[in-house]
């Protein structure tokens, strides 16, 4: 639930670190990149609220930027790597049962948009890495 309530206090708080202290945002990072998305514990739900905490969390210091950097990266990898020929994604994962292909479509479709979808936290922050993109501010 780390991942959840970091993203929510970024919400109510309208700041990159969710009014949290240096070492208790680096706690929460740390504890959200400890278990990078992989395709041996595919958990499309809390790679959902993670990315979205991590990408609104890299405005907060350049340890934040790199570690949005590396969740992404290896996000783009291992969603890729698992799409059906179909653009779907099987439900053979963690929750999958219960929501079936729509669940799992919908959760890594969001997640390979975020910044499509979000501006990043802080200032001076690119969309993507396309400087011609645009993004909407998360309300």
């Amino acid at each position: 639930m780390t991942a959840e309530a970091l993203y929510c206090r970024q919400l109510l708080t309208g700041r990159p670190d969710g009014g949290l202290d240096r070492a208790a945002l680096a706690e929460a990072i740390e504890s959200l990149t400890s278990e990078p998305p992989n395709a041996n514990a595919v958990n499309l739900y809390y790679w959902y609220y993670a990315t979205l905490a991590l990408h609104h969390a890299q405005g907060a210091s350049n340890e934040s930027a790199e570690a949005w950097r590396r969740w992404n990266d290896a996000q783009v990898r291992t969603l890729v790597a698992s799409q059906d020929d179909d653009g779907s994604w099987p439900a053979t994962c963690l929750w999958g049962g219960y929501g079936g292909r729509v669940y799992t479509t919908a959760l890594g479709a969001m997640c390979l948009e975020a910044y499509y979808r979000y501006a990043a936290g802080g200032e001076g922050v690119d969309v993507a890495r396309k400087d011609e993109w645009q993004a909407v501010p998360a309300r």
